[in-house]
C-alpha cells in the first residue's frame, strides 16, 4: 500500500459526515473474468427505469473501458483539465451529454474518441451499468462497460484532458483504497451524485463513495460507477 494515496480534488464535505458501509468486496480477494461479467451484464435486470426516474434535464453517457494488462483486468480513467469551468482536475470516465437524435452508447463512444482518441471500432461493448443523476442539474448518466485491446495508445484532448491512465481493478479493492461516508443531502453541494437505483436519504445520509489512488482521489458519480462495476464482478 503507497503512502501518497488520495490526491488534491476538491472534496465538498458537508459537517455531519459519518462512516458508511464496508464494500461487498471486503472479504474477497478475487474478481470474476470478462467472460463473467459479459454474462452478468447481459441479465441483469434494467433501473432506475423511466417510471421511476425523477424529471431529467438532459441525458449523458460515459464510456468505462476495460483491458487485460499484467495486472489483470484494468479500467481507464482520466484526469479532467483544470482550465474546465466545471469538475475541473476531477478523475472521470470519458464521457458528456447526449446529442440530438444520438443512441447513448453512440455518445459514450464519440465522447472517448473526442477526449483520448479510442476509436469507435476498437471498443467492444459488453453491457451497461445502473443510470445515475445529478442532484442539482438533474442529467442522467447512463455508463457503458466497453472491452478494449491492450497497450492501446492514447491521445489526451488537452482542452478536456489533462492525463489519462488505468488503474487494476484488483487495486481498487485493495484494504484502504475504498471508503464510504453518509453525507446529508441538505448539506451537500451540486457535486454530489445521486444512483437512481438508491434507497434515498432516508435521514440518516446519502452513501458516497471514495477511492484513494495513487497521487488521485476518486469520487461522486465516478467512484459509484466503479463501486457498481465491482460489486458485478464479485465472485
Amino acid at each position: 500500500m503507497s503512502n501518497s494515496r488520495g490526491g488534491k480534488q476538491f472534496i465538498p464535505r458537508p459537517p455531519g459526515v459519518v462512516v458508511g458501509a464496508a464494500p461487498p468486496w471486503a472479504d474477497s480477494s478475487e474478481l470474476a473474468d470478462l467472460s463473467v461479467l459479459r454474462e452478468r451484464l447481459a441479465r441483469r435486470p434494467s433501473r432506475a427505469s423511466s417510471t421511476s426516474m425523477p424529471s431529467i434535464n438532459a441525458d449523458a453517457a460515459v464510456l468505462v473501458a476495460l483491458h487485460e494488462s499484467g495486472d489483470g483486468l484494468s479500467v481507464v480513467l482520466t484526469k479532467r483539465s483544470s482550465s474546465l469551468r466545471t469538475h475541473r482536475g476531477e478523475i472521470a470516465f470519458p464521457g458528456g451529454r447526449q446529442d440530438r437524435g444520438e443512441a447513448l452508447r453512440t455518445t459514450a463512444l464519440r465522447e472517448a474518441e473526442e477526449e483520448i482518441g479510442l476509436r469507435p471500432d476498437f471498443v467492444e461493448i459488453a453491457g451497461e451499468l445502473d443510470r445515475l443523476t445529478t442532484l442539482t442539474s438533474q442529467s442522467a448518466i447512463h455508463p457503458f462497460v466497453g472491452v478494449i485491446p491492450p497497450d492501446l495508445v492514447f491521445v489526451p484532448n488537452p482542452g478536456e484532458v489533462e492525463s489519462v491512465f488505468s488503474v487494476p481493478l484488483a487495486e481498487l479493492i485493495a484494504p484502504g483504497v475504498f471508503r464510504e461516508e453518509l453525507w446529508s443531502l441538505s448539506g451537500a453541494g451540486d457535486q454530489l451524485d445521486r444512483s437512481l437505483s438508491g434507497a434515498g436519504d432516508q435521514g440518516v445520509g446519502r452513501p458516497v463513495r471514495f477511492f484513494e489512488l495513487d497521487h488521485e482521489t476518486v469520487w461522486g458519480a465516478t467512484a459509484t460507477i466503479l463501486f457498481d462495476l465491482l460489486s458485478e464482478l464479485q465472485t
